[in-house]
Order: C-alpha cells, then structure tokens, then sequence
C-alpha cells in the first residue's frame, strides 16, 4: 500500500490517521515503521494520553 502512494496522514471516518489507530490498539511494530516513514506523533501522543486514564495502571 504504502509503494503505491497511500498517504500515512489520511484521516479515516472517526478523524484518526493509520498511526493514530495504531496507538490506541498498541501495535508497537507498526508505530516504528509508521514513523520511520515520517508519520506524525503528535496527535498520536494525545490519544494515548486520553486513553491511558482508563487504565490504573497509567495513572
């Protein structure tokens, strides 16, 4: 997908990109190659700092 010009920074139905999904299911792997890539990580950080208030353990 990615060597056929699919852009990274595509916003999906819910307003979150391929790297932000992937932060909020912590598929680590994909991160790495998503940033490597260039993808973004700033919204990324946001959403999981959202969501690590649902979990005791992130707090």
């Amino acid at each position: 997908m990615i060597k056929s010009g699919f852009n990274i920074h595509q916003k999906n139905k819910y307003g979150r990109t391929i790297l932000e999904e992937a932060t909020l299911f912590a598929k680590n792997d994909i991160i790495k190659f998503l940033y490597n890539l260039g993808a973004k990580l700033e919204n990324s950080i946001k959403i999981a700092e959202q969501n690590s208030e649902f979990f005791d353990e992130h707090k």
